[in-house]
């Protein structure tokens, strides 16, 4: 049984214009459905793995989930998945060629014989983000979902920085809390100016890649906004600590274009940010 589970009556009647948004991560399983025609949420479920320590215990997960799991029988108009990992590297447009992926990600990733090479548009900044996944996970949803597209979790964070650009007062760091790595972006002068993924334990390895990035861009921690995201941001000791160190700790807004139904107003929107801005990316 999902650990969260909210549906809201009214999906039914949109049964033929939904689409789906999956996010697979070390630590569970989530989607969402909304509907097109007025990008409203309508469902949510998270499922919680217990006991998966290695990946083949989270691959077996699921695949249970996506066997059993009703919802994701229904018909879907388009359908995006996350899976959560740090083989990622951005590509600016000059050198983004489809057939050297697999070598440019070997630049700062080790390969496995059995991942494949996936890749977004990132438009506001000219480049991609490349990432590579596990085949027989790719394999697992191409089979439920013919129209699977497949995204890496920092490229609906991309997007919302994206987004940011322009606006006034935008500068800001965005910290996503994945269960043993973390992403950070940093928006400055109506730019990224920095992305990467550091792997952490404690606080104390969370800290100190946070504050040097932040000495290194020469920005003041107590001065500019921070947005705490991911499945690890309802973590009250990790909060406490930053807290001592970062004045201007948020979460970030919920897009006013995505609605959430009456029925979902408890969902954790900053726990959930990647999936649930996933809708937004194309």
């Amino acid at each position: 049984m999902p650990e969260i589970n909210l549906v809201d009556r009214s999906l039914q009647d949109y049964y033929s214009e939904t689409e789906l948004s999956i996010q697979v991560s070390p630590g569970g399983f989530s989607f969402c459905i909304y509907t097109i025609h007025d990008a409203l949420i309508r469902a949510f479920r998270y499922y919680k793995f217990a006991n998966a320590v290695l990946r083949e215990d989270i691959l077996n997960h699921v695949n249970d989930i996506l066997n059993r799991d009703d919802l994701l029988r229904l018909p879907q108009k388009q359908v995006k998945v996350i899976f959560t990992g740090r083989k990622s590297t951005m590509i600016p447009n000059e050198f983004f060629q489809p057939e050297q992926l697999k070598t440019l990600l070997e630049f700062n990733h080790p390969l496995e014989d059995l991942e494949e090479i996936h890749y977004n548009e990132i438009p506001f900044c000219n480049s991609y983000i490349s990432f590579a996944i596990p085949s027989y996970f790719a394999s697992m949803f191409t089979a439920k979902f013919a129209n699977a597209v497949f995204f890496n979790q920092a490229s609906p964070l991309l997007l919302y920085a994206g987004e940011l650009i322009g606006k006034e007062q935008n500068d800001c760091v965005l910290v996503n809390l994945n269960k043993e790595f973390f992403d950070i972006l940093v928006v400055q002068n109506n730019a990224l100016k920095f992305i990467n993924t550091f792997l952490y334990v404690n606080s104390v390895d969370l800290l100190y890649f946070i504050l040097y990035v932040c000495k290194q861009l020469k920005i003041d921690a107590r001065a500019i906004p921070f947005y705490l995201t991911g499945e690890e941001s309802v973590d009250d000791n990790l909060i406490a600590e930053l807290s001592n160190f970062i004045s201007d700790l948020n979460t970030p807004p919920f897009p006013e274009d995505l609605k959430l139904a009456e029925s979902l107003k408890d969902i954790d929107t900053a726990r959930h940010f990647p999936l649930l801005y996933l809708l937004k990316c194309e």
